[in-house]
C-alpha cells in the first residue's frame, strides 16, 4: 500500500505483512503532497498540494517532474484515465488537468 506523508514532503510505501514502512523524501523545499496513483506500466505518478509539480517515479525509482502552468495550484486527486494519461484536479483554479504518458520505453521491433 502506497500513501504520502502531507506534511512530511514523502511518499511511502507500508508492506501488510511485515507492517514495514519505507519513506522516499522529496527533494522539494516545503513541498507539500497531495495524492498519487499507479498508471498501467507501473510508474507510480505523485501529486504536490503545494507547489504545482507532478512526479513519475519509475520502478527503478528514476524521477521526472512536471512543473503545472497555473500560478495557485492546490494538488486534490489524480487518477489513471481509459486513454492512459494521468487526470489530475487542481482546487484553487478549479482546473482539471491531463499529462499524456505514452509508452515508458520503446520496444525494438524484432
Amino acid at each position: 500500500m502506497w500513501f504520502t506523508e502531507e506534511a512530511g514532503a514523502a511518499y511511502a510505501e507500508l508492506a501488510p505483512a511485515t507492517g514495514r514502512i519505507t519513506e522516499h523524501r522529496t527533494n522539494v523545499e516545503g513541498a507539500k503532497l497531495a495524492g498519487l496513483a499507479f498508471d498501467r506500466f507501473g510508474n507510480l505518478w505523485v501529486q504536490y498540494n503545494q507547489p504545482g509539480l507532478i512526479d513519475r517515479v519509475r520502478p527503478d525509482l528514476t524521477t521526472s517532474r512536471y512543473t503545472l502552468p497555473t500560478t495557485a495550484p492546490v494538488g486534490h486527486r489524480i487518477i489513471s484515465g481509459p486513454d492512459g494519461s494521468m487526470w489530475f484536479s487542481e482546487l484553487a483554479v478549479d482546473i482539471v488537468g491531463s499529462i499524456t504518458t505514452g509508452c515508458p520505453t520503446p520496444t525494438p521491433a524484432s
